[in-house]
């Protein structure tokens, strides 16, 4: 059972002072998180498009796909993989 709890509010500021809001859900089973990675890829997708703009990503584990969610922002392609 998914218990109030277990969620945590988070704020990631970027390095252009813009800010996001989001959850975690952390239990004995379940980890949904903001990886580190997805962290800094979203850095160099936001300040470096031109490396990683014309490319198709694949976000392996996921966590809560702050990464993706930022492509899919900008209208890039990404595909999610989350494995439970």
């Amino acid at each position: 059972m998914i218990s109030q709890n277990n969620f945590r509010q988070s704020t990631y500021e970027l390095s252009n002072n813009k800010k996001i809001h989001y959850e975690e859900y952390f239990d004995e089973k379940i980890v949904c998180q903001a990886w580190p990675s997805s962290l800094y890829f979203m850095e160099l997708t936001l300040h470096f498009p031109e490396i990683v703009c014309s490319k198709n990503v694949l976000d392996l584990g996921c966590g809560i796909g702050l990464a993706g969610i930022v492509r899919l922002c900008q209208k890039l392609p990404i595909y999610f993989q989350r494995l439970h």
